[in-house]
């Protein structure tokens, strides 16, 4: 499966949007490789990585685009048809650890891989759940914030018909537009993402905010492969995103990273703070490396509809 996993990868680089970028896309599909190997002693019982992690839900369906994780392992996070929770526990809220069961970027996640999937018996239950339930996604503590989080937005409910109708076969009748400005940046990479992939190519205005994100944030393997995807005058040349990807002080060849390398697992989230790019040997954790794979299948996947 994973041989196959990398043919497809090397196949998919051929696409007419998408141009080699010389020996380094090589070196990339080798780590691809060796990082999925690795990262299976990274993962629980049930397949899941970061179990403890209550934005496991998340990680686990960018793990699953990136090739780590299996994708039914996600619908451990289901515990009813449509209603979802942040880990296969769901004890994130009772235990204290969030102010939510649920929120928006972890549903947002679902919807991203659901659609790489092609599942859109998923999406319906997660369709029909919202509606029976006044758009609320879970359970909160009574706070406004946690409120908010489980809230399924009109724009959210938006991507989430939209995706349905992709998964349909269907036109979609206008562009999908961007995410909400109170997501994080990482988020609106993610949702700018999901929704080129269903509207057949980069959404109006999208490609600026890639490249304003790119310079802001410039060894940002994501964002950096983002636009050169979609960017039409770098002309889907690849070799910033991957020349990030290939240094070996965030992503040493032959093994995982550990915080002895950088100290958080996923390094494209919070922006390139001393925190968490530079090491905190204390820790002696040992990361996944989803965030290299989520970023390589962004690189290597093809930008056309219907791939």
């Amino acid at each position: 499966m994973k041989i196959l996993l990398l043919t497809l990868l090397l196949a998919s680089c051929r696409s007419p949007a998408q141009k080699p970028s010389g020996d380094r896309l090589g070196e990339l599909a080798e780590k691809v490789r060796q990082y999925i190997e690795l990262g299976q002693s990274e993962k629980d019982a049930n397949g899941w990585i970061l179990p403890g992690n209550c934005d496991g839900l998340l990680h686990n369906a960018l793990a699953y685009l990136g090739g780590l994780v299996d994708y039914e392992v996600l619908k451990l996070a289901e515990q009813a048809p449509g209603r979802w929770t942040r880990t296969p526990k769901g004890d994130c809220l009772s235990t204290g650890r969030s102010k939510s069961s649920i929120s928006r970027d972890m549903v947002l996640g679902v919807i991203l891989a659901a659609v790489d999937k092609g599942d859109k018996d998923l999406l319906v239950r997660l369709k029909d759940y919202v509606a029976q339930n006044d758009f609320i996604m879970g359970e909160h503590d009574g706070s406004v914030d946690g409120r908010w989080r489980v809230m399924m937005t009109p724009s959210l409910y938006k991507t989430l018909i939209d995706s349905i109708s992709y998964l349909s076969g269907l036109k979609l009748t206008e562009p999908a537009r961007l995410y909400e400005v109170d997501f994080t940046d990482h988020l609106e990479a993610i949702s700018f993402y999901l929704k080129s992939r269903i509207s057949g190519g980069a959404l109006p205005g999208g490609i600026d905010t890639m490249r304003f994100l790119s310079e802001e944030d410039p060894n940002n393997a994501l964002y950096l492969a983002l636009r050169a995807k979609y960017d039409p005058n770098l002309g889907g040349l690849q070799d910033a995103a991957i020349n990030v990807l290939l240094r070996e002080d965030l992503f040493p060849s032959e093994r995982l990273p550990t915080s002895e390398d950088r100290c958080v697992s996923y390094l494209w989230e919070h922006g390139e703070n001393e925190g968490d790019w530079t090491p905190c040997p204390a820790e002696k954790k040992t990361h996944p490396g989803h965030d290299l794979l989520f970023a390589a299948h962004v690189i290597y996947h093809q930008t056309i509809k219907g791939e």
